[in-house]
């Protein structure tokens, strides 16, 4: 939390001509629910689960990057 994801991937984006995704800002819109929110009520597995299929539909994306939270990378 708080590396530069978001920075450097807006960065990265702009320099590539691709489009920025952030994970848990496209969370946020399609459960309508801020990530703290969905912690305090689900839970951090219940998230990490949320987490894991969002990042599994994004990953169909071309041409954009995306920043991912800590937690994307528990996953295989």
């Amino acid at each position: 939390m708080g590396c530069g994801k978001t920075t450097l991937g807006k960065r990265l984006a702009e320099h590539t001509g691709f489009a920025f995704l952030d994970l848990d800002g496209y969370i946020e819109q399609k459960y309508l629910k801020t990530v703290a929110t969905i912690f305090a009520e689900m839970g951090q597995d219940a998230f990490r689960e949320i987490e894991r299929k969002v990042l599994s539909e994004v990953a169909d994306f071309e041409n954009v990057v995306i920043a991912t939270g800590g937690g994307a990378l528990l996953f295989r």
